[in-house]
């Protein structure tokens, strides 16, 4: 059981606290980009493609899945 925790600890381990602040940031942003836009299609406009990315720019490659 111990073996199936260990890969959680470590990756929390990694992740810093100001680097998750940014990370909860960016996704309190997309959320409220996504919800303002239910139940339409979620296409995103310009103005907040740009604003996603002045967030999520700092994260780097820890956002994607």
């Amino acid at each position: 059981m111990a073996k199936l925790f260990q890969p959680l600890l470590l990756l929390l381990a990694r992740v810093t606290d100001p680097e998750l602040a940014r990370m909860v940031q960016y996704l309190k942003v997309e959320s409220e980009i996504l919800r303002s836009r239910l139940p339409k299609c979620a296409l995103v406009t310009p103005k907040e493609r740009q604003r996603l990315l002045r967030f999520g720019k700092p994260l780097g490659s820890a956002i994607r899945p």
